[in-house]
């Protein structure tokens, strides 16, 4: 047995377990990097087992729905969630939890109402729409400048009077012949 078990390239374990006489599973056809697999048999076997275990602890009611009240309690606005859920709503990128942890901050900082700290994010709101377009120029710049890029490299590239004005006036490069010239 030893010999037949370091043939096939077993590990110590494996070799183990065929001197000891566990012999169920340990074939050569059925090791895989030295752990024995299970027959098809045993598979079948240990099935009804888990089946009967899972049974055992799976939840014997079905969870009641809510109630009226449970429903009518449910927090509707971002003002009635409290801070640990707001702040988890937040880092998920929510923007209407982000407003309302802002307008907690102002309301610490500044010891203000909830009213009284809306209007300051509304003015902050504002004052940040206001430079808005002054703050996307260079991005607009270059959207436009792609565009018309694109759209005047039709006539320069299939329309020959276009494309010979352009060469005299910007490449100064030899035309080509005639017959290259047909295409």
């Amino acid at each position: 047995q030893h010999l037949v078990a370091n043939k096939i390239g077993t590990t110590n374990a494996t070799t183990k377990m065929l001197r000891a006489g566990v012999r169920a599973a340990a074939t050569p056809k059925t090791l895989l990097l030295g752990l024995p697999k299970t027959t098809l048999a045993s598979r079948a076997m240990s099935l009804p087992v888990v089946t009967r275990s899972l049974q055992a602890t799976a939840p014997q009611s079905v969870p009641a729905r809510p109630t009226l009240e449970e429903a009518k309690a449910m927090p509707r606005e971002y003002s009635e969630f409290p801070n640990d859920i707001l702040l988890l709503m937040a880092a998920q990128g929510d923007y209407g939890a982000r407003r309302e942890r802002l307008l907690r901050e102002i309301m610490v900082v500044d010891s203000s109402s909830w009213d009284d700290a809306g209007a300051k994010v509304e003015d902050i709101a504002r004052a940040t729409k206001a430079n808005l377009f002054m703050a996307t120029i260079p991005r607009r710049i270059v959207i436009y400048s792609a565009l018309f890029a694109g759209l005047a490299s039709f006539p320069l590239c299939f329309h020959l009077d276009t494309a010979l004005k352009f060469n005299e006036l910007f490449v100064t490069a030899d035309v080509a012949s005639d017959k290259d010239l047909e295409t």
